[in-house]
């Protein structure tokens, strides 16, 4: 096992430092220069946190940095300003807001600086880097070392990844909080299932950490929220699954286990969210609120530009958008008025090797048939030996849950809101490409 641990945080070591030396590559997004500024938050919150919480008698005013603390996670922002902090810059450094109604940023000092954008996008690059040795670890629970490797191969070398995990934006800490979430959602599963009942204690701690995992994931991104659900259906099922229990003990056991999850969850959740603090319950409702006032003005937007094919109005655009996002090339803007602006950059950045892996057709369509494939042998799996395969459980959890948030809450063709629907694509993938291997062994076999 300790061999196991340190080749994944080899990987992931390898992993952070070769995206973090290609940083400048990356094409920028005007919503950086938005993430950057936010990132001011951690002046605040060492000073004065209550200054960032959300006060309910003022109600939704007309306050873009109120909007922003309600609709953004504070792991992102915090971990930016904290980087450019720590790199040499203060407020005086910062650009000035960007301004969607008008043209290119640069025009009226909305363009961070090259020193700050590379600072600021650091964290993001790290930890979209560190995330690779979790893909290992998950993979590897999945098919053995082979699954493994190949799934951190293709999430390593994902030219969206390379793209939207690198920005000084919320993806790259989205896809490490949500695959630190599920690994450990697996582990846990797999100890309810296997160890015996005399570590209880033990188990309910362990079920507690998890439950801040998932804060953090969480706040990360508020789309990382369907992994609690994930996670209660399978550490709940695990302990249900336990043989030799007595029906109504493992049913209490259960909902020992998920009520001490929600309650970690949550309180880690209020601490990890000063916004929160000066009244959680009606904070709650004003995120759900501002989420739903932002979504009506981004859809007017993008109907004003001229664009109204970018609106998702049916399960059908959005399952179409999903499979074109997920298995096409990266989209470097959302506003097509800023591509004479970012063409130039797009170009240097394809001019890199493998910035366009299994991206293109027909690689893509091959990447397609094996995720397939990986998922049938994943099912038969599951249905074979049901109470051996946890990490199945979870991925396919995660899957349907993906799909779900998609058809539910993506009402726009931008590229960047389906990033929390690639894992599985990187696992199935890899469990596709072993079960490619072992038909051309047998075929081999028995021609031999």
């Amino acid at each position: 096992m300790r061999k196991v641990a340190f080749f994944s945080l080899l990987v992931a070591a390898i992993t952070a430092f070769a995206y973090s030396v290609t940083l400048s590559s990356v094409p920028f997004h005007p919503d950086e220069t938005a993430w950057i500024n936010m990132g001011k938050d951690v002046i605040l919150t060492v000073r004065n946190p209550m200054q960032l919480a959300y006060d309910p008698a003022k109600g939704l005013v007309d306050d873009g940095e109120v909007a922003l603390r309600l609709l953004n996670g504070p792991i992102a922002k915090d971990l930016i300003g904290f980087s450019w902090l720590g790199s040499g810059y203060d407020l005086r450094d910062l650009p000035t807001d960007w301004r969607w109604d008008a043209q290119w940023g640069g025009e009226y000092g909305a363009l961070p600086g090259p020193g700050l954008l590379m600072a600021s996008r650091m964290p993001m690059a790290i930890l979209s880097g560190l995330a690779a040795g979790l893909v290992f670890l998950l993979g590897r629970a999945l098919g053995g070392n082979f699954t493994g490797l190949a799934a951190c191969l293709l999430y390593a070398l994902d030219p969206l990844v390379l793209v939207h995990g690198r920005r000084a934006m919320a993806e790259g800490a989205l896809l490490f909080s949500l695959l630190l979430s599920l690994v450990a959602t697996v582990e846990l599963a797999r100890r309810l299932r296997r160890r015996p009942r005399w570590e209880w204690l033990w188990n309910i701690m362990l079920t507690a950490l998890l439950g801040g995992v998932i804060a953090f994931a969480i706040s990360s991104k508020q789309t990382n929220a369907p992994v609690l659900f994930v996670a209660i259906v399978a550490c709940a099922s695990a302990v249900v699954r336990r043989p030799g229990v007595r029906t109504a003990e493992s049913l209490t056991r259960a909902g020992v286990i998920v009520a001490v999850l929600v309650f970690a969850c949550g309180t880690v959740f209020l601490l990890l969210n000063p916004v929160a603090w000066r009244s959680p319950l009606r904070t709650a409702g004003a995120m759900i609120a501002i989420r739903d006032i932002q979504t009506r003005a981004q859809i007017e937007s993008v109907i004003a530009d001229g664009r109204p094919q970018d609106v998702l109005t049916t399960v059908g655009s959005r399952a179409v958008a999903a499979v074109d996002n997920s298995f096409g090339m990266p989209a470097f803007w959302d506003v097509p008025k800023y591509a004479e602006y970012l063409e130039p950059q797009r170009e240097a950045y394809y001019s890199f090797p493998l910035t366009r892996l299994l991206r293109e057709w027909p690689l893509n369509v091959g990447l397609a048939v094996l995720c397939v494939l990986g998922l049938l042998a994943s099912v038969a799996r599951m249905v074979k030996t049901p109470t051996e395969r946890d990490a199945e459980g979870v991925l396919i959890g995660w899957l349907i849950s993906a799909v779900i948030l998609i058809v539910v809450a993506i009402p726009l063709n931008w590229q960047r809101y389906f990033v929390s629907a690639l894992p599985p694509i990187w696992f199935y993938a890899a469990l596709g490409l072993g079960v490619v291997g072992q038909s051309a062994r047998g075929l081999l076999w028995r021609r031999g």
